[in-house]
């Protein structure tokens, strides 16, 4: 294909940054403007050497999936505009999977995708600001799309805006606004500027405010009125944020978040939790009962001070947290962790921490995750010493491309953990055992199905077809044996390599 050349395409997938995907005579294609099902008329935009780039010019056939879009309002992050809730489902438990299957190298259980409401529940905002206007910017520009409300968000904070403008008229440095609300409808206002010019005008008393100047990240916020504590309450457990610090955004899911966290965490009498990047403390005080032990290590100072507080707040006395990185921290509190609680950034787990982490191999190690590759990656490197036991993904960013999603990981039992390695000479070989060796039937299933799969569960599956191999073929000889079952996904792909190689 060139650039400019115009084709016929069905799109099967979407991104997480809202292109749609389709193939073309086999070669990958990513189009800007059309949504999942969407047959469309697309001009080649861009090529790369395995995949191309193309936009839009007409919908041949619209997705039946599609449905009455809200207007746009710029880089707002809601890819899935336009499209049904049902359909975004669907996606985004099929990234889930797909990343895990691809990269993992782990078997991966069945899960489920828990769901809310998809509007008014983002309690915080990000605001851009323009020619004394507030709102985001349209995609791939500077220029601002002007906001009187957005549908994602809790309503106490659309009916901040009007306000908001009147602020910004009077002080033009400001160039960012970030408004948060809690269940109670206290408002913060953290107004970002880029200069120091004195602060003009008052803001509404009512609201807890900020101001702060871009590129200064040491200087502290200045507040505008009387400073006074914010709370967010999850279950019976109260938090004081501190207005810099990180806290989940969806107020309808996080309770549901966390008991999930809770039932993977499944902590026992006497064990001891460590989490990191701990933020304000809201995962392990929620885990905890009164004689938990319990450290956390987190890198924003507002935080940590804020963690120690809410321990105190919930009577959780045997709880402390420290300043620093966690994979600087984690090899000195490593000797505490029976039970691992790890909620990191997008980019995943630091390739330092892995290591010790599999060094010091802790019982259990729950996982939160916001995206999927990095946690597929993560759990590659960690199933030298862990299994996957347990997964569940909670949509807390409806209409937008982003889920998370929580694994459990349980170290490896020797007693119960087989390790299975078939050699060709070991086997009693028949003639359509011989047309294919187990690489070559990996490789043809990774090529066509994006999928790993096991020598073992090849075996499986070559012996439900009747092509017989030895019964004592290099296993353990434990008593105690719990062997993992071929999933129906991969059976299907791996009796589909047996047909290619004429096995079957």
């Amino acid at each position: 294909m060139e650039i400019g050349q115009e084709i016929k395409i069905v799109i099967e997938d979407m991104t997480s940054e809202g292109m749609g995907v389709g193939r073309y005579k086999d070669a990958v294609v990513f189009v800007e403007g059309a949504l999942w099902q969407d047959e469309i008329l697309a001009q080649i935009t861009g090529k790369k050497k395995r995949f191309f780039f193309a936009k839009t010019v007409k919908i041949i056939k619209t997705s039946p999936e599609r449905e009455e879009p809200w207007a746009s309002h710029g880089e707002d992050g809601c890819i899935f505009n336009g499209l049904s809730y049902e359909a975004e489902q669907k996606i985004k438990k099929r990234w889930i999977a797909n990343a895990l299957n691809r990269i993992s190298g782990m078997d991966i259980p069945p899960f489920n995708l828990y769901t809310g409401e998809t509007v008014g529940y983002r309690n915080k905002a990000d605001l851009k600001v323009q020619d004394g206007q507030i709102g985001f910017f349209e995609r791939k520009s500077h220029r601002l799309i002007p906001l009187e409300e957005h549908p994602i968000v809790q309503p106490a904070i659309n009916r901040t805006f009007s306000e908001l403008k009147e602020a910004i008229r009077q002080n033009p440095s400001v160039t960012d606004i970030t408004v948060m609300a809690n269940e109670k409808e206290d408002i913060v206002v953290i107004f970002h500027k880029k200069n120091n010019v004195p602060w003009k005008g008052e803001v509404n008393p009512t609201w807890i405010a900020y101001e702060s100047v871009s590129g200064q990240k040491t200087r502290p916020l200045k507040a505008l009125n009387q400073e006074r504590l914010f709370t967010r309450q999850i279950g019976d457990r109260v938090y004081a944020l501190s207005p810099d610090s990180f806290f989940q955004i969806n107020r309808y899911m996080t309770e549901k978040l966390f008991d999930l966290v809770k039932e993977f965490a499944n902590l026992k009498q006497g064990e001891r939790l460590v989490e990191l990047y701990s933020g304000v403390g809201a995962m392990s005080l929620y885990l905890a009962k009164q004689n938990t032990k319990i450290i956390g290590v987190e890198v924003v100072p507002s935080a940590v001070k804020a963690a120690k507080e809410n321990a105190k707040r919930n009577g959780i006395p045997s709880a402390d947290y420290y300043l620093g990185k966690s994979e600087n921290l984690f090899e000195q509190i490593s000797q505490t962790a029976d039970v691992l609680l790890v909620d990191p950034p997008r980019a995943g787990l630091d390739k330092k921490l892995i290591r010790d982490i599999l060094k010091h191999e802790p019982k259990r190690i729950v996982y939160v995750s916001c995206n999927p590759a990095s946690l597929a990656r993560d759990l590659f490197l960690l199933k030298e010493k862990y299994d996957l036991n347990q997964l569940a993904a909670v949509d807390m960013f409806p209409r937008t491309g982003h889920v998370e999603t929580v694994a459990l990981l349980s170290k490896l039992d020797v007693d119960k953990h087989i390790d299975v390695e078939i050699k060709l000479d070991e086997l009693d070989l028949t003639s359509a055992e011989s047309k294919a060796s187990y690489a070559q039937i990996k490789e043809y299933i990774l090529e066509k199905f994006d999928l790993k799969v096991s020598t073992l569960y090849i075996a499986q599956i070559k012996k439900k077809c009747g092509i017989v191999l030895r019964e004592n073929y290099n296993k353990s000889k434990k008593e105690k044996q719990v062997i993992p079952q071929c999933t129906p996904e991969k059976e299907e792909a791996i009796m589909d390599a047996l047909r290619h190689f004429k096995m079957i």
